[in-house]
């Protein structure tokens, strides 16, 4: 199974030699491939636009690493590291510390020595904000308030 995931990190940031193959499979831009190095960097340009929950119930901006719940709420995502197959990060502002994770699409994280299993839509590049005390069993145990990318748009949560 794993040998059918794609390298992405070895595609040029300006792909201009193939611009026309394996876009029909995604209705978001060409520019939605998420690079995880790209972001571990500090750079999270590629998370930005429109996420949702699977059941259209909430949404929220990312914007080159500020996570907009409302115009009167967000969080920036800082300290990003590889952990378990996916990326977490801090989710901060100034009253209270919360986790990010992220799971770029055909990517899960690992559960060593436990029976979770990924239960989000791991075709798709997704993301979710935690409490302290959540892991990545999240993944098993919350799929539904997971995030997906539906838009490249980046103006307004509550459009």
């Amino acid at each position: 199974m794993s040998q059918s995931i794609k390298n992405k990190e070895s595609l040029p940031s300006s792909s201009s030699q193939s611009s026309s193959s394996d876009t029909s499979s995604s209705s978001i831009s060409q520019n939605e491939a998420t690079n995880s190095p790209q972001i571990l960097a500090g750079d999270y340009s590629s998370l930005n636009g429109t996420w949702q929950t699977a059941d259209g119930s909430t949404k929220i901006i990312l914007n080159n690493g500020n996570i907009i719940f409302s115009p009167e709420y967000e969080r920036i995502i800082s300290n990003p590291v590889a952990k378990d197959g996916i990326v977490i990060a801090d989710a901060l502002n100034d009253k209270r510390h919360m986790g990010f994770m992220f799971a770029a699409a055909h990517n899960s994280p690992l559960f060593p020595n436990s029976s979770n299993v990924d239960k989000t839509d791991s075709g798709k590049d997704r993301l979710i904000i935690t409490t302290d005390e959540e892991g990545i069993e999240i993944f098993d145990t919350m799929p539904t308030a997971f995030f997906y990318k539906v838009s490249n748009d980046t103006t307004s949560p509550n459009s």
